[in-house]
């Protein structure tokens, strides 16, 4: 099977997935062929995994600062453990967001792989925990991505939640905590808790990246609100 030829039926399955989770969804009366269209999905997903594809040296792409390359990293196959949490989630956002346009993720159960795809926060990968880091900053380390500062911020909040360390003290980590949580309760699926928690992490990001005010902006928009409020008390 060509390349091209496999890209197409794993977003050809993606697309039927995302149909199917939706008709689950509005599914109350729990019909009896529910079961039997997961596993059908079940069985093409394993299928698709079973070709072989090229194998991917994930340390070789790297740049002159001795960085992995992005450019080297698109339309890239990512994996890895199934059922979710805080550093995987993270790190497959930061994955789509910052280094890879075009991914494909595949969640699987422990001890298992998929062929030719690039796996992250699973035993024996590049893009795991090392030493104090969790997952999420080794990659922001191996994609050069540390000058990122709102990016680092968020991988301090990450750290505090998976290691439970309380290294970098962030107030964020308990909220963020509870959000990832509950909506893990809520959707059981992992494509969908990604799909939602990747608006958390958007926001998260767009709060951080926000300038500070300071005191002269201040001073001035207080100034000028005073003045509206005069000119509406005296027209």
């Amino acid at each position: 099977m060509s390349a091209g030829s496999l890209s197409a039926h794993e977003t050809e399955i993606d697309r039927l997935h995302a149909e199917l989770e939706r008709i689950a969804a509005n599914d109350f009366f729990n019909a009896s062929q529910r079961a039997a269209a997961f596993s059908a999905y079940e069985r093409c997903q394993k299928a698709i995994r079973a070709v072989h594809g090229p194998k991917i040296n994930a340390s070789s792409p790297r740049t002159k600062a001795g960085t992995l390359d992005v450019a080297k990293y698109q339309g890239r196959r990512w994996v890895t453990r199934r059922n979710l949490h805080i550093d995987r989630l993270a790190s497959a956002w930061l994955i789509k967001q910052f280094i890879d346009k075009r991914p494909r993720f595949y969640f699987v159960p422990e001890g298992e792989n998929v062929d030719g795809a690039i796996p992250f926060d699973m035993f024996g990968a590049e893009f795991t925990h090392h030493g104090e880091d969790c997952t999420f900053e080794t990659m922001l380390k191996r994609f050069g991505l540390v000058e990122n500062k709102p990016l680092c911020e968020i991988a301090e909040i990450v750290h505090d939640i998976d290691l439970k360390d309380d290294k970098f003290h962030r107030l964020e980590a308990a909220g963020l905590n509870a959000i990832i949580d509950g909506l893990s309760k809520v959707l059981r699926d992992d494509r969908k808790l990604l799909q939602h928690t990747s608006i958390v992490f958007d926001g998260l990001h767009a709060l951080l990246s926000k300038e500070p005010e300071t005191p002269r902006s201040l001073r001035t928009k207080n100034i000028s609100r005073a003045k509206a409020q005069r000119r509406k008390e005296n027209p």
